[in-house]
């Protein structure tokens, strides 16, 4: 299967593989399927259950393919931001 998150909505694909194979053949079949189209693959880190891995990687029954979009900002910062939003709505300022 391949998985890929965007903003408000999930992409995913189960796909029939032959033993032996890896995740660059899994991509390359991704690929064509009109679900994700317009998707770049290249553009984006990937990985197996959260962990990075290379195009090489052989592939076992069940493995989630995932595709990871960069982050666009620090998530430390993020909810640094966050807060102090709900201090000063707090506030009434």
């Amino acid at each position: 299967m391949v998985v890929m998150a965007l903003p408000g909505k999930s992409l995913s694909v189960s796909l029939s593989l032959e033993e032996n194979a890896d995740v660059a053949s899994a991509l390359a079949i991704a690929e064509k399927d009109p679900l994700f189209s317009g998707v770049k693959f290249k553009d984006f880190a990937i990985g197996i259950y959260g962990e990075l891995c290379e195009l090489s990687h052989k592939l076992s029954d069940g493995d989630r393919i995932e595709l990871y979009r960069p982050i666009m900002e620090d998530p430390k910062e993020q909810r640094r931001k966050r807060a102090i939003n709900q201090q000063v709505l707090s506030r009434g300022v």
